[in-house]
């Protein structure tokens, strides 16, 4: 009797143990499978965003733009200084008969612009000069903005940055505005007025003057020193005596 229990026992067990071996097996193929698909999912998705963001990092590349615009970018630095944005920065302000084209202030024109428009509030910039005042002795720029029917002029330090002073004007003249990068950089017109002209940068202005957008630019000897006008829209230079 104890010989026909224990067989029966045994084998059920041993069936049990099997049927168990083969669950197990059963289930880690499964996982291995699942597993595996997921795997080969995340690849290929990965495989596409790195093939979509390779396809973004060559437009970046077609920039060439990016690399043209670096160039341009660089430029766009200088141009927006209007200050000679190659030269040496300084701290304080240089010496009265400084190059322009040697000399990077702190503040450059797009900085004086702004604080310009922050001190008059919204309204047309019309013109933005760069020069030595004697009185002050200091390096500033003027801002022109005409606002409603009021033109203000804003005197800027362009080694502080502060506003020295302000005037106000009432006025009829509708002016138009002037802008440091279009259609002519400052570089671009520097170019231009430097091959009409030799010597160092002594003050430079843009405006909208005659109904036409103009750099003037004071190039040459101190005491005598020829300006050259540049016109924005055509791209002329004309050196005036």
């Amino acid at each position: 009797m104890m010989l026909r229990l224990r067989r029966p026992a045994a084998l059920l067990a041993t069936g049990i143990l099997a049927t168990a071996a083969l669950g197990a097996c059963g289930g880690t193929d499964k996982d291995s499978d699942a597993q595996g698909s997921s795997e080969q999912t995340t690849a290929e998705d990965n495989g596409g965003s790195g093939s979509d963001s390779g396809g973004s990092g060559g437009g970046a590349s077609d920039g060439g733009g990016a690399s043209d615009g670096g160039a341009s970018g660089g430029s766009d630095a200088s141009d927006s200084g209007g200050s000679g944005g190659s030269g040496k920065a300084v701290s304080s302000q240089p010496a009265a008969d400084a190059d322009l084209r040697e000399v990077t202030f702190p503040v450059d024109a797009q900085k004086a612009v702004d604080t310009a428009t922050a001190k008059a509030g919204d309204g047309t910039v019309h013109a933005i000069e760069l020069e030595h005042d004697t009185r002050d002795d200091a390096w500033q720029y003027d801002v022109k903005v005409l606002s409603g029917s009021t033109d203000h002029t804003v005197t800027i330090d362009a080694v502080s940055g502060k506003v020295v002073d302000t005037e106000k004007e009432r006025t009829d003249d509708r002016e138009k505005g002037v802008d440091l990068k279009d259609p002519m950089t400052f570089d671009q017109a520097l170019d231009a007025a430097s091959k009409k002209a030799d010597g160092p940068l002594r003050s430079w202005k843009l405006e909208w003057d005659d109904d036409h957008r103009a750099y003037q630019f004071d190039i040459g000897p101190e005491h005598e020193t020829p300006e050259v006008i540049v016109d924005v829209d055509s791209g002329t230079a004309q050196r005036e005596d």
